[in-house]
């Protein structure tokens, strides 16, 4: 606390003085709980030739600079450190250790925290080479349970040209992800976003199976996103030229599928609603063989129905 006190001064004399006495085991100060404190104010004080032998001291030891990424507090240090160095051409030194265990880091419940944090700050040419791993990376990530997590928080943060780039890849390869269990959160993810080419270019890639991703656990959520934005059409193509939409209203995953285009058609007040309604009118025969996951969309098909009768 002293030391974090009398750093805290800004007085150029006293922040030389605790520099030259901790710069020789700067990692573990960098990695320490209390340590890492020190090291926030310290730099936020050091001069710009104190910070180069910082980065220097730092980036010369690879694998200690990784396995201080991949620390709580070590990550934290580092991230300080691009906070105070996002104007320096220093920077750029750390970025390209990152790209050498990029794919390492963004599994890494801590790591990838490190690489998101220059994303978010650094311009785009500073973080070329991450754009680079991202875009050799992305399908490995996007299909890994903690990967996906940190590859949506990159998307989420990445910029201009290259944030194209690596949206144009995702969507290129849509279908798969969809199908997979962890890549449709990716998709998802993306959809979000709203950018009209890509999203459309997403779903035409998901054209002709509509009926099958609704039947899957995270494939049901990519087609609601779709019903839910400006996919609708092409979600409803599929279900009106399909022979299997009583089959998905009445699965697990897909009568909560139907369940939205119902009522997402409606509310938009969509001219393919009464078309739907009267696709999945056979299900209102209570002589046929239903499912226990049919009673809601049965239900809001039969209120319309009988609403509607004199």
């Amino acid at each position: 606390m002293y030391l974090q006190r009398k750093v805290a001064l800004k007085d150029p004399r006293i922040t030389c003085k605790i520099f030259k006495g901790v710069i020789g085991f700067i990692f573990h100060l960098m990695t320490n709980k209390d340590g890492s404190y020190l090291f926030g104010k310290l730099i936020e004080s050091c001069d710009e030739i104190q910070l180069q032998v910082i980065v220097s001291k730092i980036t010369s030891q690879s694998d200690l600079f990784i396995k201080a990424v991949k620390d709580k507090w070590g990550s934290n240090s580092i991230k300080n450190l691009i906070k105070v160095l996002v104007r320096s051409h220093l920077v750029s030194n750390l970025i390209p250790l990152l790209y050498n265990e990029f794919y390492g880091l963004m599994i890494d419940d801590i790591g990838y925290s490190v690489v998101v944090k220059c994303i978010d700050l650094l311009d785009t040419e500073t973080n070329d080479l991450l754009y680079q791993a991202a875009f050799e990376h992305y399908l490995a990530l996007a299909i890994n349970e903690r990967g996906c997590i940190s590859l949506n928080a990159f998307i989420t943060n990445s910029k201009g040209l290259a944030r194209g780039q690596l949206l144009t890849l995702i969507s290129g390869n849509s279908l798969f992800l969809a199908f997979d269990p962890i890549g449709n959160f990716v998709v998802q993810h993306v959809l979000k976003l709203h950018n009209p080419f890509i999203n459309e270019k997403i779903f035409s890639s998901l054209k002709g199976h509509y009926v099958s991703l609704s039947q899957l656990k995270g494939g049901s959520h990519v087609v609601e996103r779709c019903l839910e934005s400006t996919g609708t059409y092409h979600v409803l193509d599929d279900f009106l030229r399909s022979n299997d939409l009583l089959k998905v209203a009445q699965d697990k995953y897909g009568n909560y599928v139907i369940q939205t285009a119902l009522r997402f058609l409606k509310q938009t007040h969509n001219p393919l609603y009464q078309n739907l309604l009267m696709k999945l009118q056979p299900l209102l025969d209570p002589t046929s063989l239903q499912s226990k996951y049919v009673t809601k969309v049965r239900n809001m098909i039969a209120s319309e129905i009988w609403h509607k009768k004199p």
